[in-house]
């Protein structure tokens, strides 16, 4: 014969047992789910990681031609041409030469 006491000791511990049990499966879930977005992410960035595209703001941009030092001595650049791969836009980068 089963108390009253016993079968509320024993609800209380099926009802723990459920809720770990709910608690663990969702953090199941959530870890697949990370899983699944890092893996999206690390497939877009198999190749070097590409700088986004000004214009349209894919991931898509390549350097395409960076030229030698220009300018006078003492105020000297490079210059970088940038071409996005999905929208076909060219992006022209300037840098200073940093001195020392």
């Amino acid at each position: 014969m089963v108390t009253p006491i016993e079968a509320s000791a024993g609800k209380t511990l099926v009802g723990w047992i459920k809720n770990g049990a709910d608690k663990l499966f969702k953090y199941g879930k959530r870890i697949a789910t990370l899983e699944e977005r890092v893996s999206a992410l690390e497939n877009a960035l198999k190749t070097l990681p590409p700088e986004a595209c000004p214009f349209c703001g894919e991931r898509a941009m390549r350097l395409q031609e960076q030229s030698g030092l220009m300018g006078d001595p003492g105020k000297q650049w490079t210059e970088e041409i940038w071409r996005c791969e999905k929208c076909g836009k060219k992006y022209y980068e300037r840098e200073k030469l940093k001195s020392r």
